[in-house]
């Protein structure tokens, strides 16, 4: 995989850890689990990319931080990602 198709994969992979936690992440937690999937990925790009994904529509919140102070970052559970009707003909 290359250029782009690793961007999505990796925007992916983030959007899937995130679905899989209530409390939410700090970056760096995500940073550690993106490492064990072997990603290779600073964590300046995981903001970038969580940063990317809420301006896209996608429901990233910051709920709380952790006792260092970092932002810990949550995806909504119930999601719709479009408003498109398919009306019956």
């Amino acid at each position: 995989m290359s250029g782009r198709n690793l961007q999505v994969s990796r925007l992916f992979k983030v959007l899937t850890i995130l679905e899989g936690t209530s409390n939410g992440l700090t970056v760096t937690e995500i940073f550690e689990r993106l490492q064990e999937w072997s990603v290779e990925v600073t964590e300046r790009t995981i903001y970038r990319d969580l940063e990317g994904l809420k301006d896209a529509g996608f429901p990233l919140n910051v709920k709380g931080t952790d006792t260092d102070g970092a932002n810990r970052w949550t995806l909504e559970k119930t999601i719709r990602l479009t408003n498109y009707e398919v009306t019956p003909v």
